[in-house]
């Protein structure tokens, strides 16, 4: 995860898995393969009769659960965080900001706004600095700092 302190510029970003919350394909389900038998009537030229049919077969709908949908960064401006994929792109701003929720178990960020439906999860590398660098830029402080190169490196730690 890298860092700037530019206030026009990202605060923070790093590499996120994005999900939505998606029914899954649904399947039929019951019956038999058996579903009867047609016949030609003998002395006619085109007439059939059909006989039979054990049970009808009944369509499942599918269960519905959060699916990752797309690999990317998540980024984290002085006003919004956003989502970059090859495919989708979404921001969430703060003035829009109803909810976010992480669970730490499994390092996902759900992140809710206002006038939208879906609510999405953010699967990110590094949960806990994630954490503080968007809490930052919520509250409007500098955030992380990216280390100037021409300054020292620290010292080892006495041993």
């Amino acid at each position: 995860m890298m860092a700037t302190s530019s206030a026009r510029s990202c605060v923070s970003y790093g590499p996120a898995r994005l999900a939505e919350w998606k029914k899954q394909r649904g399947h039929c389900a019951g019956g038999t393969g058996i579903r009867g038998v047609s016949m030609k009537v003998p002395g006619t030229k085109s007439m059939r009769v059909y006989t039979g049919g054990l049970s009808q077969r009944r369509y499942a709908p599918g269960d519905e659960a959060w699916q990752f949908i797309e690999d990317g960064s998540a980024v984290i401006t002085s006003k919004r965080l956003v989502f970059r994929g090859q495919a989708k792109a979404i921001e969430w701003s703060f003035a829009k900001l109803v909810g976010i929720d992480a669970d730490q178990s499994n390092g996902c960020l759900l992140v809710q706004v206002s006038k939208r439906q879906k609510s999405h999860v953010l699967q990110l590398a590094d949960l806990e600095l994630f954490g503080v660098a968007l809490e930052a830029a919520i509250e409007g402080r500098p955030g992380l700092r990216q280390q100037d190169q021409s300054s020292p490196a620290l010292p080892p730690p006495p041993t």
